[in-house]
């Protein structure tokens, strides 16, 4: 995540049905998005809902309102990261093309389910992970 010192907060998987949105809201935090299939619109702001699928990581900063408009069914990973708010990522990317950062998000998601004891050093390490095939 360009190297940079964060901290992996939460997150896990997001399913919704066809017609089933994500009414708009925010987090005291960041908020990334990597979607896994379907087809969504994804609105931060007042901007206008643009389409996402898989591949597409939306970055949304803390305190910014976003929601998803569900055109079809879709399944995405969302991690909340603790990072300062002017961080200069970009608000919208696309993950490389084997799927690195989608990869990255389920085993994010993966270790924050377990109840290990290296389970906060293993988040660390995945925190700490620098995808530069990201765009």
């Amino acid at each position: 995540m360009h190297g940079s010192p964060v901290v992996i907060l939460g997150g896990g998987p997001h399913r919704a049905a066809q017609g089933r949105h994500t009414p708009p809201h925010r987090h005291a935090c960041w908020e990334l998005v990597c979607y896994r299939q379907g087809r969504p619109r994804y609105q931060v702001g007042t901007q206008a809902p643009t389409p996402a699928g898989p591949g597409v990581l939306w970055l949304t900063p803390p305190g910014v309102t976003h929601a998803e408009w569900a055109d079809t069914a879709f399944a995405n990973w969302f991690i909340l990261i603790e990072a300062p708010a002017d961080h200069p990522w970009p608000q919208r990317a696309v993950d490389d093309a084997d799927g690195g950062v989608e990869r990255l998000c389920g085993e994010i998601v993966r270790e924050l389910r377990a109840v290990g004891e290296d389970r906060a050093a293993m988040l660390d390490l995945l925190a700490r992970e620098d995808r530069k095939s990201v765009v």
